[in-house]
């Protein structure tokens, strides 16, 4: 019996790798190994941040179901949240029309402080871009080009 579920378990593993694999040889990686990903919430549609993805990110995404993406600056993969435990849960992923950029649909999940802070505190945690251009165009006295 046991090793019935083993096999049964080795087979589903290999089928899943197999599966991984497919996806990984349809992507078009740039000359670095790396495609971009936007990370986008599945519930607001908001735009969290752009990442990269190498093999290994995608792999771990896929496998993990946690947003994990390359870091150029450090040459290393990180999930998003493995310090501040505020992880990013991937609901699905898509690939462009030419296969060189990821959707990833989030969940992210904010875990509670315990103290209460205000709103406007945690925006930077629910989205990267919360700058907007024109605003600070319209607001500055001289324009320098």
């Amino acid at each position: 019996m046991v090793i019935t579920i083993r096999i049964i378990l080795e087979n589903f593993l290999r089928v899943c790798i197999q599966k991984v694999e497919t996806v990984l040889h349809s992507i078009k990686w740039d000359d670095r190994g790396l495609a971009i990903a936007i990370a986008q919430n599945v519930d607001t549609g908001a735009i969290l941040m752009q990442g990269f993805l190498n093999r290994e990110a995608v792999a771990t995404t896929v496998s993990s179901r946690k947003a994990t993406f390359y870091s150029r600056s450090r040459s290393m993969l990180w999930t998003k949240g493995e310090t501040s435990n505020n992880f990013i849960n991937v609901h699905d992923i898509f690939l462009d029309c030419v296969d060189c950029l990821m959707l990833l649909l989030l969940v992210p999940v904010l875990l509670l402080m315990p103290v209460m802070v205000p709103v406007l505190l945690l925006m930077p945690l629910l989205t990267c871009y919360y700058t907007p251009v024109f605003d600070l165009l319209e607001n500055q006295q001289v324009l320098s080009i």
